[in-house]
């Protein structure tokens, strides 16, 4: 029995000591997760509240970005930056500065004034490259002239859409991780703020030992894959503490926040109790009611911890209530209002439950479907702001800008919304617009090139003219692309353009100057440009006027260059009066007709030189008068007597009545052109040998048969003609024999034939017979008949009786074909039936 029961005691002693070490483990998992999610609870407050803060700070630079667009002083800056600085909590803002788009800063909020160059800043770099306006967030930077330590906020700045600046504003990291320092009660719990490689910007504590440093690369939250939330328990890398680490990456920002809870603060207590918990079970059994105690305190100090952990949830949900920023928790599903911080309710004039009974579109002034628009072109263009008109309780609209981020909630996925009201820079924006806009519209309207430069004689205002004249695009005009010369030729250097010289004070006015540029663009133009003074009299810029007097010069330079036209022209050129007369002459005609300018001016052209009739003169006063051109070739002649062609161009000046007030006569002499072009023409269209024409105007014949057998349904015969026997006397007789019978056979088949009738020779000894207009085929067989007759009859070539015949084809049109070459085939064909037939005879198609 004794056995049995040490069997079972032990047993139950094992059994015991296994439950109770699985009830270990299962209270430090369980804590674990605890703190885990304390960690994430407050990781994601933090969020909220960096999301809230680099949102304000963003709006600043939105706010300071507008104002230099619009302002034309150090003043005027001033008091956008006064402004900036103001809607941000007290001692955040290190410094306001604007630097222009070669990298110097410009403008500053501090005191120092000096040239520093930053141009190999980072957020510089980023903005000039271009791409998606957006924020940039800098790694910590230590000033070249202050030496502290700054977080860069930037943005673009744009004129008229081309890069001109970074607008700066530099948040104090110490300042801004002091705001971080009252949410943990373990002095040893770490809250960071990073950027997306692992830098660190704030940290609620020793934030001077890690200023331009950043995490291990290692660490899960900088995976490229990593989740937006996570946890992970780590020991710290300097100081070896193991915290329980929870990290949110805000996914419209490139932030992470990590926040550590130490991990073995919370744990030594359980962890000592577990101990001298399993002591006591190694004594025995007896020290079961110790141990019974011991998991009661334990669970009391869970609970303690949880009350700590809804302590802390109460701390974030203090976040929200007391922020002096308008914030709202939406249902995304409906619009409904679910929550409102205390912001909104003094904003809209509600109380908490009559808000939370509203949707948001309860609150917009938009019609329904404006506003389902405007929010479905922010979603297309990724952008998480908008703005809308809000009605208030009391009834009056509110401009307000809507910041929306995404938010989970008891496990229900809200959208968490920051309002801001813009009313008073909306209403100014739209009176600044309007300004602008009538400015504009005045300098757009003017004929003149218009613009204004600084003193560095880059145009800062300017109107399309001057745009176009000078290549001037806001931020992007290079002197080095425009030249300029004086009025005598001589080359400006830039530092004497009318521009440069108004800056030092000088005034030009109306000087004519050679402007080019780099777009290709150039002309005359007069230029008038003076110093603009500021308020306080010293000079600022310069305003500068141009005129185009291009034409003007073209015409000046025009006018000359038609008169060495006139006196250097190969042409004769005749300038006339209304009524006919001769006005003036230019050398060409003198050297072309013999008479001279004394002879021709004051008289008709018919009465000294020009053969034109009076109906080819009543023909180009009509062509005129229409405002045409009259061109056509007259016979003239020349002071000698001797004739000339003339290839004539007349052109007339209209005048008010319609009538052609002056006449200008061009002309050349022709003469030897006509000649030449008439012996090339019969040389490529008659048969040298015999005068008969040869196949091209053999084809231009037949087609003109052709159309008029089409035109009166006639009828149109060809006869194809070989001779027969030919050879044989070119071979017996020799080739001049051979020629003069050719020659002869030429004469006889004239004879023989009708006037309208064409005989033509295609070479050799072939010829062939155009009859158009026939009355039937007879007519063509008995021209074949007459034909073989004749030829067969004896020739008396060179003293020698010579005996020839000929075999003769028959085509015609339209019976057998419908074209000049298929018709002169078809005879051809026949043509060869009549030589296998026996020859000296005729065959048809």
């Amino acid at each position: 029995m004794a056995a049995v029961v040490l069997l079972v005691t032990l047993l139950m002693d094992g059994l015991y000591w296994t439950q109770l070490l699985d009830s270990q483990v299962r209270v430090r998992t369980e804590t674990s997760n605890q703190i885990g999610l304390r960690a994430q609870q407050l990781a994601d407050a933090v969020a909220w509240q960096a999301r809230a803060t680099v949102g304000s700070v963003d709006l600043a630079l939105r706010h300071l970005r507008d104002h230099h667009s619009s302002a034309t002083d150090a003043a005027g800056l001033a008091l956008a930056a006064e402004a900036a600085r103001a809607a941000l909590p007290a001692g955040y803002v290190v410094q306001i500065a604007l630097i222009d788009a070669t990298g110097y800063l410009a403008w500053s909020s501090s005191s120092f004034n000096g040239k520093v160059f930053l141009g190999d800043r980072e957020h510089f770099k980023v903005h000039r490259a271009g791409g998606v306006d957006r924020l940039y967030i800098s790694k910590p930077l230590q000033g070249r002239v202050s030496g502290r330590w700054s977080i860069q906020f930037s943005r673009a700045l744009y004129r008229a859409g081309a890069f001109a600046g970074v607008a700066v504003i530099s948040i104090s990291p110490e300042v801004l991780s002091n705001t971080l320092g009252d949410l943990t009660r373990d002095s040893e719990d770490i809250i960071t703020w990073l950027l997306a490689d692992g830098t660190y910007l704030a940290r609620n504590r020793d934030i001077q030992r890690v200023l331009g440093k950043a995490v291990p690369s290692d660490r899960p939250f900088l995976q490229d894959d990593a989740p937006p939330r996570g946890v992970q328990q780590i020991r710290g890398v300097a100081d070896g503490v193991l915290r329980m680490y929870a990290w949110h990456r805000l996914d419209d920002l490139p932030l992470i926040v990590n926040v550590g809870i130490n991990h073995e603060a919370i744990l030594a207590p359980l962890e000592s109790e577990l101990q001298q918990s399993r002591l006591r079970n190694g004594i025995g059994m007896g020290l079961i009611s110790v141990l019974a105690v011991i998991v009661a305190l334990l669970l009391l100090r869970t609970g303690l911890q949880h009350k700590q952990l809804q302590e802390r949830e109460r701390r974030y949900r203090a976040l929200f209530e007391n922020n002096s920023a308008v914030k709202l928790l939406v249902d995304p599903s409906d619009g409904r209002i679910v929550d409102a911080n205390s912001a909104a309710l003094d904003f809209y004039g509600w109380d908490l439950a009559a808000l939370t009974k509203l949707h948001l579109q309860d609150l917009c002034a938009l019609p329904a479907e404006r506003l389902l628009a405007e929010e479905a072109s922010a979603l297309r263009s990724n952008r998480r702001h908008w703005l809308q008109p809000h009605r208030l309780a009391n009834g009056e609209l509110r401009q307000v800008e809507i910041h929306v981020g995404p938010v989970e909630l008891d496990g229900k996925a809200l959208s968490y919304l920051i309002v801001h009201d813009i009313t008073e820079r909306y209403l100014l924006d739209q009176r600044l617009a309007e300004s602008e806009h009538r400015h504009r519209m005045v300098l757009e309207a003017m004929a003149e090139g218009v613009f204004v430069v600084d003193t560095q004689g880059l145009p800062v205002m300017t109107n399309h003219v001057a745009g176009e004249i000078l290549g001037v695009r806001p931020g992007i005009y290079n002197r080095k692309e425009v030249s300029a010369s004086d009025a005598n030729g001589h080359r400006l250097a830039p530092a004497e353009f009318p521009s440069m010289r108004a800056i030092r004070g000088e005034v030009t006015d109306h000087e004519t100057f050679y402007i080019s540029n780099h777009e290709g663009r150039s002309g005359w133009f007069n230029v008038s440009a003076q110093p603009l003074f500021s308020t306080e009299g010293t000079i600022n810029g310069a305003v500068i006027s141009l005129s185009d007097v291009s034409a003007l010069r073209r015409a000046e330079e025009g006018l000359h260059m038609a008169q060495m036209v006139f006196d250097l022209s190969a042409e004769a050129i005749v300038v006339l009066d209304g009524d006919g007369r001769v006005l003036k002459v230019n050398p060409a005609f003198s050297a072309i007709t013999g008479f001279s300018s004394t002879d021709a001016v004051g008289r008709r052209p018919a009465d000294v030189w020009s053969g034109i009739d009076q109906q080819t003169i009543q023909e180009a006063r009509s062509t005129l008068a229409g405002g045409n051109h009259w061109r056509g070739e007259v016979q003239s002649r020349r002071r000698d007597g001797s004739q000339f062609t003339e290839d004539l161009t007349l052109t007339a000046r209209i005048g008010p009545d319609g009538r052609p007030a002056q006449i200008v006569a061009l002309f050349s002499d022709i003469t030897e052109r006509k000649q030449s072009e008439a012996r090339i023409w019969r040389q490529a269209n008659f048969d040298a040998l015999t005068g008969l024409p040869s196949r091209p105007l053999l084809e231009d014949r037949v087609a003109q048969a052709i159309a008029q057998a089409r035109r009166k349904d006639s009828l149109t015969a060809l006869l194809f003609l070989d001779l027969d026997k030919f050879k044989p006397v070119n071979d017996l007789y020799g080739h001049a024999v051979g020629d003069e019978l050719l020659r002869q056979v030429a004469q006889r088949l004239r004879s023989m034939l009708r006037q309208e009738d064409t005989i033509a020779r295609l070479g050799g000894d072939e010829f062939v017979a155009v009859l158009p207009d026939i009355a039937g085929p007879e007519a063509a067989e008995r021209a074949a008949e007459k034909i073989v007759a004749s030829l067969s009859a004896p020739f008396t070539v060179a003293g020698r009786q010579v005996e020839i015949s000929v075999s003769v084809g028959i085509a015609f049109f339209p019976r057998d074909a419908d074209n000049a070459r298929d018709l002169i085939e078809r005879a051809d064909r026949a043509m060869y039936e009549a030589k296998e037939a026996g020859r000296a005879t005729w065959r048809g198609m």
